[in-house]
């Protein structure tokens, strides 16, 4: 998992993730055209905050990288499964 696969998994989704390190943040936003300028190493991110359809939904990174490779689908978070 990459942060390019990210984005453009929030692209697809039309979603938006805040991604959390210790003393910092950033947000991937699916309607942006780039990434945010600085964001760490992946590997420091210890949460990851999902919104979708105007709800925020938390997300372990394990359960990040399952939302990418199509293990879960936004629909796990919604409900609407």
């Amino acid at each position: 998992m990459t942060f390019t696969e990210i984005h453009s998994w929030c692209c697809a989704n039309g979603a938006d993730v805040r991604g959390i390190q210790r003393g910092k943040e950033f947000i991937i936003r699916g309607q942006a055209p780039n990434l945010p300028a600085d964001m760490g190493s992946l590997s420091e991110v210890f949460h990851w905050d999902l919104e979708f359809a105007g709800k925020h939904y938390p997300v372990s990174p394990s359960d990040m990288e399952r939302l990418l490779s199509g293990v879960l689908t936004v629909d796990f978070y919604t409900g609407s499964h």
